[in-house]
């Protein structure tokens, strides 16, 4: 057996890949090698070829102009592949592509029913569907959802967001798929949807129809928040204070969007300087960056160049969850520019948080203009130290979301319309 990097994808691959290869009576380092030595993972395209269904692999790509074939690979970017499915008749079967293009297998639907993929989501690659295929699948998780595990709906969920995103597939069939969770009640799902749908808020935040997408995403929230039950009494701020410890963080930050005025900055400020744990202040300190009010960021980017107030330890996690707020990031980018200066004799370019901050900042801009703003900031300051790489996987990804734009934004306020 070939050694593995001591990580936790490396061993989680390889105790699956040995379970299916023993099963299967395989051969486990050969299956291996491929998987960590190439970039990236498969996705598996099935179509329907009757009276088959054919399943072909290839490399997936987030950028859809960017080379498959780049880094050049030994292996062709090809892997073996543990197919599982499951069907609508509860059949279920495994079986490998191995090494090649693709494989046929009988089609075990009835020409009508559904099968899923990648059953339980054992492994580590996507599957695209056929319009038709996926038409069931929609049908079904949308007519009774329970018939799919936790980890299918996840799935399900998740390649179609990371499909659509890359555009391979329209965004039509994952937002019909999303209608169903009104009623979903597991985590799972909703932490595969919650990565998909923030992508398409951040995206769409400036977008003059934004406003039909937070009506959708109400919709789909509105039915599980009102089953959440809440037994009122005392002031608000007490009420902040009395929330478990492991619900504050979303509780502080969504309690500073909504209120968040002179008053409850100074009472949540008082908090974090006499809190005793490092959790409960950093889950303050990140309350505190999401107000609307710009007067309250401007005093904590004041805070941050004063060591007695803001430890120079968190200074980055500051800038960062600041600019995590989508009203006060380009307030932050301003700021950083105007202040780059001080910020590199202070902490020097051998930081490797330093090197990271800028392109954190500004990784999720979408429009020309504020890519021509990266570039020249850049330009201006041409020694990144250790965030060079940083660098330019920034402009990549802005880069990546002004083409995500031009090719979605009109389908997805289309869908939105009719919704």
């Amino acid at each position: 057996m070939i050694t593995l990097k001591v990580q936790r994808f490396d061993w989680d691959l390889e105790l699956s890949f040995m379970y299916k290869a023993v099963v299967s009576d395989l051969n486990v380092t050969e299956i291996m090698i491929p998987w960590v030595y190439q970039a990236g993972l498969p996705i598996i395209n099935v179509t329907i070829e009757a009276p088959y269904i054919r399943a072909t692999q290839q490399r997936f790509m987030k950028d859809p102009d960017a080379d498959v074939r780049q880094p050049i690979s030994p292996y062709g970017y090809k892997w073996h592949v543990p197919l599982t499915y499951v069907t609508q008749s509860g059949t279920s079967s495994l079986i490998w592509i191995n090494g090649t293009d693709s494989v046929l297998l009988p089609d075990p639907t009835d020409g009508a029913d559904w099968i899923k993929f990648n059953y339980n989501q054992y492994m580590y690659y996507r599957v695209n569907y056929s319009d038709e295929l996926f038409r069931r699948l929609i049908e079904q998780i949308n007519n009774n959802y329970t018939v799919f595990s936790p980890l299918d709906r996840a799935n399900l969920l998740d390649d179609a967001f990371n499909i659509a995103r890359a555009g391979q597939v329209p965004y039509e069939g994952v937002l019909n798929m999303t209608s169903y969770m009104r009623i979903e009640v597991d985590w799972e799902p909703w932490h595969a949807a919650q990565a998909g749908l923030t992508y398409l808020s951040d995206m769409l935040y400036t977008s003059a129809d934004y406003s039909l997408f937070r009506a959708y995403v109400q919709d789909l929230t509105g039915y599980r928040m009102d089953k959440l039950k809440v037994q009122d009494g005392g002031t608000h701020m007490e009420n902040v204070f009395a929330v478990a410890p492991n619900l504050r963080r979303v509780v502080y930050s969504f309690g500073m969007q909504a209120i968040g005025g002179d008053e409850e900055f100074a009472i949540m400020w008082d908090r974090y300087t006499k809190a005793t744990s490092t959790q409960e202040a950093d889950n303050i300190l990140y309350g505190l960056t999401w107000t609307d009010k710009l007067w309250l960021i401007q005093k904590l980017l004041d805070y941050s160049t004063d060591e007695t107030k803001i430890r120079s330890q968190d200074f980055f996690t500051l800038m960062d969850y600041i600019g995590q707020n989508k009203i006060a990031n380009g307030y932050l980018w301003d700021w950083v520019r105007a202040n780059y200066d001080y910020i590199v004799n202070r902490f020097g370019l051998d930081n490797r948080d330093l090197g990271r901050m800028v392109p954190k900042i500004v990784s999720g801009y979408n429009t020309q203009f504020q890519l021509e703003e990266v570039q020249s900031f850049y330009e201006r300051y041409p020694d990144a130290g250790t965030g060079e790489q940083a660098r330019v996987d920034s402009l990549d990804s802005i880069q990546n979301n002004i083409k995500w734009l031009a090719r979605s934004e009109e389908q997805i306020i289309d869908w939105l319309e009719k919704y």
